[in-house]
């Protein structure tokens, strides 16, 4: 869970965000967060390193198909 009291701690070089679904309440929130001061202020978003992810390969799915789901997006976010 995102959470705009916990943004201090997690300013990081590059920021993966996952919500399970890409439409309702997770998603709108999740964008609602991601444009809020506090949260444009962290540098992995002024340096443009925040990206979002299909969270479902990332915490809910699990096994070999799903890791190299993970593995590709990384791969994409940094190279891309």
């Amino acid at each position: 869970m995102l959470s705009l009291e916990a943004l201090d701690i997690i300013d990081a070089d590059w920021l993966l965000l996952g919500t399970l679904n890409s439409k309702g309440k997770a998603y709108t929130a999740m964008e609602s967060t991601t444009q809020q001061p506090m949260f444009q202020r962290l540098n992995a978003y002024k340096n443009h390193h925040v990206s979002i992810v299909d969270g479902s390969y990332w915490t809910s799915i699990g096994g070999p198909l799903a890791a190299l789901q993970v593995i590709d997006d990384i791969e994409n976010i940094m190279l891309n």
